[in-house]
Parts: structure tokens; sequence; C-alpha cells
């Protein structure tokens, strides 16, 4: 079997309400034409999840995600599973790392163990940066995140929702500061700050213990 063409579509489903979140779309979906007489193509949902799980390692760019769907059908297909093109394929965090460093080891070994690393943006408002973290930090410890979560789930929001959440000062009601205080620093942040707040949100509700994941799995769910 070989994977013959992968491409990235910008049509969506459901998950196209909630736009893009730090440069990063809610989610893509890809289709994989397989050339061993399936006539019809795959469909693959990245999710946000999915994105910001790889972001941890590396930039992000269509190419790279094409030759991680390419090893991920490749290896599931030898292993006996026949992909339907009825069924949207949605793939796991845990996968796609294992993939991306096996490509990574790989690619090191064949240039005697250069590593590149990805460039840190800097923050351009320090202070304002700094606020607004102490904010979803806060809102996400131990002592706050079920509270936390509840509120968004009565808001009628998922948790993705970062700018929703903000401007209904959720944040703000499960820390105990003034109402406001959080979309008032995010508004006067740089935009490249914003971007980084978003994704510093995104990438600590992906951190939530599983337990209280799973208890509020309805926030967490896409559309």
């Amino acid at each position: 079997m070989a994977t013959t063409t992968i491409t990235r579509t910008d049509i969506f489903g459901p998950e196209q309400v909630l736009g893009e979140q730090g440069g990063m779309k809610a989610a893509s979906r890809y289709w994989v034409d397989l050339g061993n007489g399936i006539e019809n193509r795959i469909p693959v949902l990245v999710t946000l999840a999915n994105q910001i799980a790889l972001r941890n390692e590396t930039v992000t760019n269509a190419t790279l995600w094409k030759d991680i769907l390419a090893g991920y059908f490749q290896q599931r297909i030898a292993s006996g599973w026949k992909p339907s093109p009825k069924s949207e394929v949605t793939l796991k965090d845990e996968e796609i790392l294992s993939i991306f460093r096996d490509k990574k080891h790989k690619a090191e070994l064949a240039t005697e163990g250069v590593s590149f690393e990805q460039a840190q943006i800097a923050v351009q408002d320090a202070a304002g940066y700094e606020k607004a973290r102490t904010l979803i930090s806060g809102a996400l410890s131990q002592a706050n995140v079920d509270k936390f979560l509840k509120s968004v789930k009565s808001a009628g929001f998922k948790i993705r929702d970062f700018e929703k959440i903000l401007n209904a000062a959720l944040l703000e009601k499960v820390t105990g500061t003034r109402q406001g205080e959080a979309a008032t620093v995010y508004q006067k942040l740089p935009t490249s700050d914003q971007a980084q707040v978003r994704e510093l949100y995104l990438v600590a509700i992906e951190q939530v213990a599983s337990d209280l994941r799973r208890k509020h799995q309805k926030v967490y769910e896409y559309a």
C-alpha cells in the first residue's frame, strides 16, 4: 500500500465556528487518497488539541502534517486496518507525537544529531502578559478548575471559546478578581502577545487532569 496524495481542504463542518486560535485553525480537514483500489477519499480531522500537542514539539505546517498523516496511514494499514471513506478519522495526540518523534529521530541521525528548535517569539508587554497568565493559571489551578469548568458549562460555552469566556469574566468569577480585568488586560496587549496568551490558555486546558476532563466531557467537545 502507498499513500498517493494528501490534500488539505478549507471545507469544515461544525468545528468551523471556533474560528482560529493563536494562528491555528480550530480544526483542519485533510483528504487521504489511497492507491490500493479504494476509489473514495478518506477524511481525516486534525483537531486543535492535535495541533497544540505538536506545537509543543515544533512549528506546525501543512507539509509536516502531510508527512505525519502518511506515516499514520502506512503504519495502521500495515497492521491490518481498513479505513472507510464513510468514517472520518480522528487522530490521538500520542499517535501524532510518536510518528513525529520517530521522524525527527531519523532526521537527526541523518544529520549526525543536529537538532533544530522552534524559535520563541518574544513577549512585548511582559507585565500585561504576566497578569493574563496569572488569571489563567489561577482559574485552572487545582483549587478552582472544577468550579471554572462548571461555570463554562453554565454559560453555555465550550472550553475553547476563549474570547467568550474572557468577555463573560469567568476567569475572574472563580479567582475572586475584579470583574472585567481579564478582558481589559488582554485587549491592551499587542496582537502577538494576545496570540501567545490564547495559546497559553489552550495548552493549559489540555493539561487539566483526565478525570476532570471526563467529568466535563460536554464542555470539551468541539461542537
